[in-house]
């Protein structure tokens, strides 16, 4: 299943949740088209917990920026075409609704603590990890569970593949949810 859209209507328009969505697509551009300096982006901006729990990198050539900041840096960089694409499809889908509860402010705030928790969620669980950490998805996953207690029984337009043919289907928010954290 492949979230599409939703049907609830918003107050006011998404500034917050489109300019994370602009800013994530303009990194994502500059990673694959800036030669070497986008394809070490990875490495530098990563989220790595073994350079986290040590105070930073070994190499400086990949301490962009403190070691600190990688937890925020990190979300806004991908790992390939589909990764962006399902990240911010569902920052697309989801966003507007709770940015419309949170306001932008508060929106911007609870999505980079988000990404921020499942950052050190993960470093906590293998710490000696050596593999940088890049994407939304801690924060995506957030506003799904931000949208689930807000929105429980809002209809998702869901895209659903069945054998070669592909179907949009309006399902409730939590069988989503629900199939999505399973």
């Amino acid at each position: 299943m492949i979230p599409i859209s939703d049907e609830n209507t918003v107050r006011h328009a998404p500034v917050a949740s489109r300019t994370i969505l602009f800013v994530c697509c303009a990194i994502f551009l500059w990673q694959w088209l800036e030669y070497p300096w986008g394809r070490l982006a990875s490495q530098a901006l990563g989220f790595t917990p073994a350079y986290f729990f040590a105070g930073g990198a070994p190499n400086p050539h990949l301490a962009w920026v403190p070691f600190s900041v990688t937890l925020i840096t990190y979300m806004f960089l991908h790992a390939g075409w589909l990764h962006l694409l399902g990240n911010m499809l569902c920052l697309w889908s989801f966003g507007d609704d709770v940015e419309d509860a949170l306001g932008q402010p508060g929106f911007i705030i609870f999505y980079l603590l988000c990404g921020m928790a499942a950052a050190l969620a993960q470093a906590l669980l293998v710490p000696e990890s050596t593999t940088p950490m890049i994407g939304a998805s801690g924060a995506i996953s957030g506003l799904f569970g931000a949208y689930l207690v807000l929105y429980p029984r809002a209809r998702i337009n869901v895209l659903v593949p069945i054998f070669i043919v592909w179907d949009v289907v309006r399902l409730p928010a939590y069988v989503v949810l629900a199939f999505w954290f399973a």
